[in-house]
């Protein structure tokens, strides 16, 4: 019942913020989204940030290619899941403009 009402609150404070930005885990598809995805009312507005399938890159290479898929024209929150985690720290850590907010999702990112 714990889980249920932590679940619930999680969801709405993402209802308050309109655009959200999201960093998949390991598949690098976020196609683990769509239960999060489907939750959300019709004024949010995601977009996920898939990895390519077809080179490896490392944290830095992730980054940079994640910063030129970033809205440039409204302010979001970046949610960084498992393995997306350094990624959207070493975002962070020199933040676009339009970045609010990053919480990260079990993840192993330092800080």
């Amino acid at each position: 019942m714990q889980k249920a009402k932590h679940y619930r609150r999680a969801i709405a404070l993402l209802q308050a913020m309109k655009h959200i930005v999201l960093l998949p885990g390991m598949d690098g598809t976020g196609i683990l989204f769509e239960p999060l995805i489907q939750a959300f009312s019709s004024k949010v507005h995601p977009h996920i940030i898939d990895y390519s399938i077809d080179e490896a890159l490392d944290y830095d290479q992730l980054a940079g290619y994640v910063r030129t898929k970033l809205p440039t024209n409204v302010p979001y929150t970046l949610i960084a899941e498992s393995f997306s985690g350094p990624v959207g720290y070493e975002i962070a850590c020199t933040p676009p403009p339009n970045l609010k907010h990053l919480p990260e999702s079990v993840t192993s990112a330092a800080t």
